[in-house]
């Protein structure tokens, strides 16, 4: 009987955090010691900010499309900061920006993507254009900056295609 009794208060608690999430529309973390699968958790979304290596300036991912498309081009939108002063945007800076899988390695990129980015700054807003991934997973962004002859890189990792 007692048996009986705990399986049902398991299972009508289960029940709960349903209707709570399903009424609310607002996930309801699971109770201690319940298992949810990998699909259930949400995906970490892309990395939004990154200094660069050497702390000279602070990179932010201002737009990016979610989920990132597959096999289509996309369009990204970065703002350089000073990295001494994080809330000064710099309007003369250079920026280049490449992307490719690691698949694993620890630097370089076991593949890059099969389109060449094309850059377009005004006022501090730079605008990456022709991003194309063409394999599901994550990919890593190498972003260079250079602003009177100092330079800095950064990465961001940005999960293609709602993995």
């Amino acid at each position: 009987m007692r048996r009986q009794t705990a399986l049902s208060l398991v299972v009508a608690s289960a029940a709960m955090c349903v209707a709570a999430t399903v009424c609310s529309g607002t996930p309801v973390a699971p109770m201690a010691g319940m298992h949810m699968s990998a699909s259930a958790e949400p995906d970490a979304g892309p990395t939004r900010q990154a200094y660069t290596l050497n702390h000279a300036f602070l990179i932010e991912l201002r737009a990016v499309p979610r989920p990132i498309p597959f096999e289509k081009y996309f369009t990204l939108e970065f703002v350089v900061y000073d990295g001494r002063h994080p809330t000064k945007a710099l309007t003369d800076t250079h920026l280049k920006v490449t992307a490719g899988m690691r698949h694993g390695l620890k630097h370089g990129f076991a593949h890059g993507m099969q389109s060449t980015p094309r850059i377009r700054a005004k006022r501090g807003l730079f605008t990456v254009a022709g991003m194309y991934f063409h394999m599901a997973g994550p990919w890593t962004l190498r972003v260079d900056v250079e602003r009177n002859g100092r330079k800095g890189t950064a990465y961001f990792t940005l999960p293609c295609c709602g993995q």
